[in-house]
């Protein structure tokens, strides 16, 4: 059985959450706590966590001062991070520093354990967290440093189209993708001759922060698209969460 470490402030959540995961037969809740700090001192004494589920907000220490705690320490384990509400801010927050994923809670914890949405989902994370594991270098959480509007330093040459050509840059990404977006985009130089778009997996309430988290650090204009918007150069477009994006050539434009 492969061993997780969960942490939540909330006893019923605990309870709850380890019964779901036990019933799996492949991972059990070998080590629990109330808040970072308890689950700081069981990281530094247990090498056989196989990924850990924390909530976001916790007395004492929160989760996102737990993960990047653990990180400044050089232990990397694979981080899923729980929350009830729309914490965006602090959940793009903490996919920056590297947390594998996000699960938002059932709105009714009673119900919790039937909720096979909830399961599958935090089943197939699990999976995903053993597999992310067994990488032999978690190159996934390699420090980044990343661009400001204010640094000219960017190192590219501005591509000038030619001809009639029109360019398009399109990015998809999914588990690991606000991490990796806030090292690329960032560094895309201002005068890009190309609009790019952007599919991110995320809910739909979070996109939005991510897109003006993004915005902040880049040259390029970052927003989250709306329907009918007209695709520009030197511009990014995310889509909204839960969302695709279709762009439509019209009058040869």
């Amino acid at each position: 059985m492969k061993k997780i470490l969960l942490i939540d402030d909330s006893a019923l959540m605990r309870r709850v959450l380890s019964a779901i995961i036990n019933e799996t037969n492949e991972y059990t809740v070998a080590y629990t706590a109330a808040n970072g700090e308890e689950g700081l001192r069981i990281i530094e004494s247990h090498k056989d966590i196989l990924a850990i589920i924390c909530d976001i907000n916790m007395p004492k220490m929160t989760g996102i001062e737990l993960l990047s705690t653990i990180h400044e320490k050089g232990i990397f384990i694979p981080f899923i991070l729980l929350s009830s509400r729309n914490d965006a801010a602090y959940t793009i927050a903490a996919l920056e520093l590297g947390a594998l994923d996000f699960l938002r809670k059932p709105e009714n914890i009673y119900h919790m354990e039937s909720h096979n949405d909830f399961t599958d989902k935090l089943t197939s994370t699990l999976k995903l967290a053993e597999e992310v594991k067994n990488k032999p270098t978690p190159t996934h959480l390699t420090p980044i440093k990343t661009q400001t509007k204010a640094d000219n330093s960017l190192g590219f040459t501005p591509v000038k189209a030619t001809g009639n050509k029109q360019r398009l840059v399109a990015l998809v990404s999914s588990t690991g993708g606000p991490r990796a977006l806030k090292a690329v985009i960032p560094k895309l130089p201002g005068n890009l001759a190309a609009p790019v778009v952007m599919v991110q997996h995320m809910p739909v309430s979070f996109t939005a922060t991510l897109a003006e988290r993004l915005n902040e650090l880049s040259a390029m204009r970052v927003s989250e698209a709306k329907e009918g918007d007209m695709v520009k150069k030197g511009h990014v477009y995310l889509a909204k969460g839960g969302k695709h994006l279709k762009v439509i050539k019209k009058n040869n434009q």
